[in-house]
């Protein structure tokens, strides 16, 4: 029986329809930005053959650099899970349950072909970039980082194609009980605790995230810092980029109190045991962090960890203050973090610790019954 038919289904409902409910970033993504960067003219203080000398020099970097190869890397796997993110939410529509009938009829291999087909036309302009990237490296002698570039794609769209029919293939309903909460649902549960195990509970795939987003900004501050003369310039840097990718732990939190544990607010317990008591939160889910801080630091690490703290506190007040506007938020993360990093290449940082605490504690104390949700 031919597949043919099948893969034009599902071309034209998931293939088309992530490119519609995506075109805004796409059309930036792939279009904006490659215009800027390699088509945009300037207007006559650069001359032409310098700018295209700086084009290739970029391009260059891009197919024989393993960081920027790292990054890249990271970018599809982001954007591959938006696109499984997408294809799991629409066969969940009652529109198309008809797919797991109509599909599960062939065989797993034929399935596995034409979902393979379908994430390779969501995966377009990544496997553009990445014959561009074979075509640039192999004129200039790289050849090891753009077959990478194109394995790493091949392997990563087979295994969101396993992933498909194994969605389509699963009619027996799943146990809502999970692993962790089986493990947990007999020790006890602390109030200033309970984001932490929400996060082993369903945000488990956001942590794994943030936690590479925070061995990347280690790394890139490690290779940014490298004739550093004061190591403690330098963790202190790593602690700022390390603290500041936490940003969306941090804002989830605030929102899961807000919106789950808002009756907090009427139990006896102090402003003072308010402002302290949720930062366990972060220290058991920044555990593996501190634990490369003491083992890295030794005794320095102590420092490190209590301007870390501050930096958490304050990061957190700021949302008793902007509420969950992200965008108001976000904008003020930006003028800390630059501040508090020329500061830190001041080697200020020190004096910075009682001084964040204090300005911590001062707007959660104003503004902690601040109640200015987005819908």
């Amino acid at each position: 029986m031919s597949s043919k038919p099948l893969t034009k289904t599902l071309m034209k409902t998931f293939a088309a329809g992530f490119y519609q409910a995506n075109a805004a970033m796409l059309i930036f993504l792939f279009g904006t930005v490659v215009i800027y960067c390699f088509f945009i003219n300037t207007l006559g203080a650069v001359p032409s053959w310098a700018f295209t000398i700086w084009n290739l020099v970029i391009t260059l970097t891009l197919v024989s650099n393993p960081m920027i190869m790292g990054i890249f890397f990271l970018l599809c796997f982001f954007y591959g899970l938006k696109s499984l993110r997408y294809v799991s939410a629409q066969l969940k529509l009652g529109q198309y349950l008809f797919l797991y009938y109509s599909s599960s009829s062939f065989p797993l291999g034929a399935q596995f072909k034409t979902w393979f087909l379908v994430q390779f036309k969501i995966f377009l302009p990544l496997y553009i970039y990445s014959f561009f990237a074979l075509l640039i490296g192999f004129n200039f002698g790289h050849y090891l980082i753009p077959v990478l570039i194109l394995l790493y794609l091949l392997i990563l769209n087979a295994v969101l194609s396993l992933l498909y029919v194994r969605m389509v293939n699963r009619l027996a309903p799943v146990s809502d009980k999970n692993l962790f909460r089986l493990l947990t649902h007999t020790w006890p549960k602390p109030l200033f605790c309970l984001y932490t195990f929400q996060v082993f509970n369903r945000s488990k795939l956001s942590y794994l995230l943030t936690k590479g987003i925070s061995w990347l900004c280690i790394t890139a501050m490690f290779s940014l810092f490298t004739d550093a003369k004061d190591p403690l310039v330098l963790a202190a840097a790593i602690m700022l980029s390390m603290v500041t990718a936490h940003l969306i732990l941090l804002y989830n939190e605030y929102r899961f109190n807000e919106t789950q544990l808002y009756f907090h607010y009427n139990f006896p317990c102090s402003k003072v045991e308010l402002f302290f008591g949720f930062t366990l939160n972060y220290l058991l889910l920044m555990l593996p962090e501190v634990v490369w801080f003491i083992k890295t630091y030794s005794f320095a690490s102590l420092a490190l960890l209590c301007f870390g703290l501050a930096l958490l506190c304050l990061f957190r007040s700021l949302l008793c203050y902007t509420g969950l506007n992200i965008k108001k938020y976000l904008v003020f993360i930006f003028l800390l973090f630059n501040v508090i990093f020329l500061l830190i290449l001041s080697q200020f940082t020190w004096i910075l610790v009682p001084f964040i605490f204090l300005a911590a504690y001062l707007i959660y104390s104003r503004n902690y019954l601040n109640k200015i949700l987005l819908n």
